[in-house]
């Protein structure tokens, strides 16, 4: 009898410290995540208007239509759930368009808008080929593009992520380079109302990637919008309609959005929710009431150090020096702001580039309008030489009848992704703008 005393004092302990585990604990919990969520709104503002700002009840009738004439010319928009990071990824479904014939229009595309000079080949047989065959169906996306507003798909960024229907962008991206690949081909015809016209319709249809809060979307966007600064540096576009574009190309707000809302918030509701998709038995369930405070703690403290991680992102000047990160410690919030940091980075890096680029590509557009209206390349110019990122400059001179364009210093080359030059030259006779 005394030992079953024993046992059940000690069980009645146990239970009772159990219990004080997991209410005080959730308590504790709880209040690291009000903390957290203090120091987020003071540095991003309140979490749900940031949110309310992406809301996109449904899919518009632009969305549906540039669904339906891209799968004509051979390319899938259509939006699918985000593919689970626990099992192996589908096939490509995005195109029916053979990969030889994508890498082809990849690589001219390419190709040209790497070059920094004015002049633009000739597609070669492939892909000339392949513009051939997709000209009435893609003459049809681009009448739709232009007809409408632009695509936009439902969006939710409230949904567990799991649970989230967003845009095919490989698909995108595909029919992306198939368009610009169409507007070089005019501009080496010497056709530049119908080149300026192409990038017209890929422009409007990255807004449906580049308005939406999600990192891959932004990425895709970052990738097509260099496509499109490149690609006008062969035309002559007018600056009064591209200028503005240009202007949010590289847009630090938009990426930095979109990571903060891809950014689990922890809490009670996101712990058991991630526990139900792990698919455990019961006991793995019942050890998860027990886990559930170390989870909520660790999951605060990690959220609070990644958004001041972010928010140094945020406000680092862009092409700075980077200092080399710490080595990690070994508890979680080290580990995990290791592991993500280098990628994010490495993003902003890719948004500033690209707002460097669509810069130059401004300056470009106006000098080739300033020329066509006088006649002659005018001299260098205070205006064109500045530039919005500090320490960086645009030499700019006519020598000649050439002119050029050149950034004062080198910059490191990104780790990834398409690189346009930092220089553009031009011998070519201006023609009358659009």
């Amino acid at each position: 009898m005394r030992l079953i005393r024993i046992a059940a004092v000690g069980l009645a302990v146990l239970a009772a410290g159990a219990a004080v585990w997991i209410l005080g604990g959730n308590a504790l919990g709880a209040k690291r995540e009000r903390e957290a969520s203090r120091s987020f709104e003071s540095a991003f503002g309140p979490r749900t208007a940031l949110a309310a700002k992406y809301v996109f009840a449904a899919t518009n009738v632009d969305a549906k239509k540039a669904e339906d004439v891209a799968r004509a010319v051979g390319y899938d928009l259509a939006p699918r759930k985000a593919p689970n990071p626990d099992t192996s990824p589908n096939p490509d479904t995005s195109s029916s368009v053979p990969e030889a014939e994508r890498a082809a229009v990849s690589a001219y595309v390419a190709a040209q808008v790497t070059r920094g000079d004015v002049a633009v080949e000739a597609p070669p047989p492939a892909v000339a080929s392949a513009l051939a065959s997709h000209r009435v169906a893609l003459s049809a996306l681009e009448d739709a593009l232009m007809a409408g507003g632009a695509p936009r798909w439902a969006c939710d960024p409230a949904a567990w992520y799991e649970e989230r229907v967003s845009p095919n962008g490989l698909g995108h991206i595909q029919v992306q380079r198939l368009q610009i690949a169409a507007a070089l081909a005019s501009v080496a015809q010497g056709n530049h109302v119908t080149a300026a016209r192409w990038l017209d319709g890929s422009w409007k249809l990255n807004e449906g990637l580049s308005l939406r809060p999600e990192v891959v979307a932004q990425l895709i966007a970052i990738a097509v919008a260099r496509y499109e600064a490149g690609a006008l540096r062969k035309i002559d576009a007018n600056p009064s309609v591209w200028g503005p574009r240009l202007a949010t190309m590289g847009s630090r707000t938009r990426l930095l959005e979109a990571f903060l809302l891809e950014q689990p918030v922890g809490g009670h509701a996101w712990y058991w929710h991630s526990v139900r998709n792990e698919r455990g038995w019961w006991g793995y369930n019942l050890l998860a009431v027990f886990l559930e405070p170390r989870g909520r703690l660790m999951w605060a403290a990690y959220n609070e150090a990644w958004w001041r991680a972010m928010k140094a992102v945020r406000d680092a000047p862009a092409f700075g020096e980077t200092a080399s990160d710490p080595p990690p410690g070994n508890d979680f919030t080290s580990i995990m702001i290791a592991i993500s940091m280098p990628n994010i980075r490495e993003a902003f890096r890719r948004a500033d580039r690209l707002a460097l680029d669509a810069e130059l590509t401004e300056k470009v557009l106006q000098v080739k309008a300033v020329r066509t209206a006088a006649g002659a390349w005018q001299p260098a110019s205070a205006e064109i030489a500045a530039s919005g990122f500090p320490g960086l400059e645009w030499d700019n001179r006519v020598d000649g009848g050439t002119m050029t364009i050149k950034l004062n210093r080198e910059l490191p080359r990104p780790e990834a992704g398409l690189v346009l030059p930092t220089s553009f030259s031009s011998a070519a006779s201006a023609v009358k703008l659009p």
